[in-house]
């Protein structure tokens, strides 16, 4: 498993529980690593740019480009994470 640190608190501690899931030894926060990569087609990524660039909600481009939700979702806060990297970066 490449990400073992826990998403909350980054500790780099934890254990197998069951169903692949991993445990935080700091504050017991259960998560599956690597859940769900987007697996979207080019034309899914643009759409989503397209729509997130223009302001639209996730449900919102969700149903204009007929991806998931969740994985909409996903995609957004995956987006937002690399633009915060990026002004961190740049400052």
């Amino acid at each position: 498993m490449r990400n073992k640190s826990c998403p909350r608190c980054d500790n780099k501690k934890s254990w197998k529980i069951r169903r692949a899931k991993l445990r935080c030894s700091k504050y017991r926060y259960e998560w599956v690593p690597n859940k769900l990569p987007p697996n979207l087609t080019r034309t899914e990524w643009k759409k989503v740019l397209r729509y997130f660039l223009l302001g639209l909600s996730g449900n919102k481009i969700a149903t204009e480009t007929g991806v998931n939700r969740k994985r909409v979702l996903r995609v957004l806060t995956k987006i937002r994470e690399v633009i915060y990297v990026g002004l961190i970066k740049t400052s």
